[in-house]
């Protein structure tokens, strides 16, 4: 069996891509899969270890009258031609697509080349390119169940698979973990992520808090705050004297998640589906210029009562701080939301990977 796999140039759409095929050699280890990548997606320095990956010339599109405009165009007329012989070089009997504008071209083409087509979209609220590619091909999996309803679609075409979630992450013993970094198993673990680039606004305002806060003393930090802040962020937390581990980027997030009582977040779909697996209280940030993705994602886990919800316009008026104060002086709440959590399916690649099998027949 040939299989491509296409996804766009964001993390968020490459990690679950990555680990649907390690789920996919797994059940077929004699497939043959190629992973295609826009060239920019080379920047963010993500390791593909036994992937075959290509990369074309692809980008999104800037519909602006200016110089980048026409570039842009101009490279996603490339990368679709590009994608065309890809599609006629390799002859998939399968293409999925992970998302994104850059995989439009190729999933059109596999549907025109009468070739088996799947898309897997990982929010809440679809994006606008699989929203489009619904209406073409033949099954959709989605990450939520609430998906199904802004997709419109019923009957055996959809099907939820939950987002595939790195093989790597599994749960560790709470006080191993925080052994792994150096903490006090008697104060509260925080896990602070802006996503894969950090966010300065968050950065900003948990620094802002921990400095106004009474309860800092019982506080310990794991902050992943991108490489730009890591600087500031370090010496900030030297000048406060909390105890705090400072990353621009974790990979070994499996003890991070387990080690932490609270995580305080923006609400990508990597993020949210990882916080459903780890059942950790949330405090969730939406990134404001997601076209309403993470607020719809958020929404998902504050309507079951294991997060809350801050706007980014609270942040500078302290609405982190009234929420972190709020949970930290009620362990009952705490326990509660904890309690809150649904089961969460562990293995969504594997499911993701046996439907693709599946209808690939």
């Amino acid at each position: 069996m040939r299989i491509l796999v296409v996804t766009s140039a964001s993390g968020g759409h490459i990690f679950p891509a990555l680990s649907f095929i390690e789920a996919l050699k797994k059940r077929q280890p004699a497939a043959q899969v190629q992973l295609v990548l826009p060239q920019r997606s080379q920047k963010l320095g993500i390791c593909f270890p036994q992937v075959n990956v290509k990369y074309i010339a692809i980008s999104a599109l800037r519909f602006k009258p200016d110089y980048q405009g026409i570039l842009a165009i101009g490279r996603f007329l490339k990368g679709t031609a590009q994608s065309v012989f890809v599609l006629t070089e390799y002859h998939p009997d399968v293409v999925i697509g992970f998302g994104g504008i850059e995989s439009v071209p190729m999933m059109l083409f596999a549907w025109i080349f009468r070739v088996k087509t799947f898309i897997h979209e990982q929010n809440v609220l679809p994006g606008k390119a699989n929203k489009l590619l619904s209406k073409f091909v033949d099954k959709v999996a989605v990450s939520f169940k609430e998906t199904k309803d802004a997709l419109r679609i019923a009957g055996e075409s959809i099907v939820v698979t939950g987002n595939p979630m790195r093989m790597d992450l599994g749960r560790i013993e709470k006080a191993k973990a925080q052994e792994y970094f150096g903490f006090d198993k008697n104060k509260i673990t925080i896990l602070v992520m802006g996503g894969s680039q950090g966010s300065h606004s968050l950065n900003s305002a948990f620094m802002n808090m921990l400095r106004l806060s009474r309860e800092r003393g019982r506080l310990q930090i794991i902050h992943l705050a991108g490489a730009k802040d890591l600087v500031l962020i370090e010496s900030g937390y030297r000048e406060l004297g909390v105890q705090a581990k400072v990353f621009a980027f974790l990979k070994e997030m499996h003890y991070a998640y387990s080690a932490s009582d609270i995580v305080v977040s923006r609400a990508g779909a990597t993020s949210i589906t990882e916080i459903l697996f780890f059942k950790i209280p949330a405090i969730l940030i939406p990134y404001p210029f997601a076209k309403q993705h993470q607020a719809a994602n958020a929404g998902v886990l504050e309507i079951k009562g294991c997060a809350v919800v801050v706007q980014d316009q609270e942040l500078e008026i302290g609405g982190l701080q009234k929420a972190i104060e709020w949970l930290l002086r009620d362990a009952t709440k705490m326990a509660l939301m904890r309690n809150s959590f649904p089961e969460s399916p562990a293995d969504s690649a594997d499911i993701l990977a046996q439907e693709v099998l599946k209808g690939s027949i």
